[in-house]
């Protein structure tokens, strides 16, 4: 299995993955739940339920888009309701939907992303998977969603994300006025080595001197950014750029890396090729002989792509 993503790259608390913002006309993944898909979690406790898509946003999706305000009213109200009941569970299937297959079917995004979309359990196996969970709605959804290292990763790196947003941590960079390089003293320094810190460099001192440690931080940007490193911060270059990034935008950019996860396998096998474009490089993993080789490879250029998500 080849694994190709594409865009910018980005750091968070030690691990480095790539964005693409997805542009052009999209589908949805969900579909109204089947009389047999309801049955199956027809013991699922309601309250359940609603534990388990209070969970959405930890996977980067809109709890709106599941569990708005009139379904809390009649929670509130009248929890045994049928109709109640029946909306609700709709809600939760559609959940699971779109965790075990995304929101968007990747499969009319363009000839680049050459993957299927993951089919959701039949009723038969989701009935399997709501039996051996004890009918816990939350142990059904952990057990659908994706639990790759990648994956709660940028799950983590959400939580971090957003609540640096919600603190005000991530604020605006002021424009570098002079180019900044190794030994250089200066006040917007303690600003870029706590912005580094924030996307997970290992930065010890933040003082105001250029040291070793962000120019090692700034060397592994640029050169993931697809230039030659030279550790310099230019006025208006692309590592200032990149520094300076929204933290609004830093989070649309996990919430979308989360999606594409979800397109993947589970599963990749005991033997698979992971194509990382942003860094360059594959990873050739052989689990049988316990090896995994890392190499760098050459993309394609505009006129031929090389495939995204394979």
């Amino acid at each position: 299995i080849g694994h190709a993503l594409i865009g910018g790259p980005m750091r968070l608390f030690g691990f480095v993955f790539a964005i693409a913002l997805t542009t052009g006309t999209v589908h949805s993944s969900f579909t109204q739940a089947s009389t047999n898909e309801l049955f199956a979690i027809d013991n699922v406790d309601i309250s359940g339920v609603r534990d388990a898509i209070q969970m959405a946003p930890l996977h980067g999706l809109n709890l709106e888009r599941y569990w708005n305000q009139d379904l809390e009213y009649g929670f509130q109200t009248n929890p045994s309701d049928p109709r109640f009941i029946f909306q609700a569970k709709n809600a939760y299937i559609k959940l699971l939907k779109h965790l075990n297959s995304g929101t968007v079917n990747p499969e009319y995004l363009g000839k680049n992303y050459l993957l299927k979309q993951r089919k959701f359990p039949t009723p038969t196996e989701l009935t399997k998977i709501a039996t051996d969970n004890g009918f816990n709605a939350v142990a059904i959804l952990n057990q659908i969603a994706p639990r790759t290292p990648h994956y709660r990763s940028l799950q983590e790196a959400l939580r971090r994300m957003t609540e640096m947003c919600s603190q005000n941590q991530w604020g605006d960079m002021p424009p570098v006025r002079r180019s900044l390089k190794l030994g250089d003293k200066d006040t917007l320094i303690p600003i870029i080595k706590t912005r580094l810190s924030q996307f997970g460099y290992k930065i010890s001192s933040f003082d105001d001197i250029f040291d070793q440690e962000t120019l090692k931080a700034i060397n592994n940007i640029q050169f993931v950014l697809h230039f030659k490193p030279d550790g310099i911060i230019s006025p208006g270059g692309q590592t200032w750029k990149y520094l300076g990034v929204s933290c609004e935008q830093r989070i649309e950019q996990i919430r979308v890396d989360l999606e594409k996860l979800r397109w993947l396998p589970r599963e990749f096998g005991s033997r698979y090729i992971y194509v990382n474009l942003a860094h360059n490089y594959l990873t050739l993993i052989d689990h049988n002989q316990k090896k995994a080789e890392t190499m760098k490879v050459i993309e394609g250029r505009p006129s031929r792509q090389t495939p995204t998500l394979v």
